[in-house]
């Protein structure tokens, strides 16, 4: 699937959200993304029974739901920004990958050690 969109109808410069992320990372960004939608929800309504007149507290819920929700249109669309940019997001699958890819700092991690 291919979301595209003209930037300038002048320039006529294309620019398109091509799949860059695997299954495996749509599905991650899925099931996080409905997570943080859910969180996002429910922590507004515990604001909203505690009554608590902080407009700032809002920001809080706000932002999940909107993460949430950006994160479960990367899910669909299997479009990644961070991926977009260049960045690396791997998932690590179990701990032989991150062992694999850095034995130091690997061993840190799954003992609860810091470096």
């Amino acid at each position: 699937m291919r979301i595209a969109f003209f930037s300038n109808v002048e320039s006529e410069r294309f620019v398109a959200f091509e799949c860059n992320i695997d299954a495996r990372g749509k599905a991650y960004r899925l099931k996080y993304g409905i997570f943080g939608i859910i969180a996002g929800f429910v922590l507004s309504g515990i604001l909203i029974l505690s009554d608590i007149g902080i407009w700032m507290a809002w920001l809080i819920p706000a932002g999940l739901v909107a993460g949430g929700a950006f994160a479960v249109f990367e899910g669909w669309s299997g479009w990644c920004v961070a991926r977009a940019l260049g960045f690396w997001t791997p998932i690590w699958a179990n701990r032989q990958m991150l062992s694999d890819l850095r034995p130091d700092v690997s061993a840190h991690i799954f003992d609860g050690k810091s470096l």
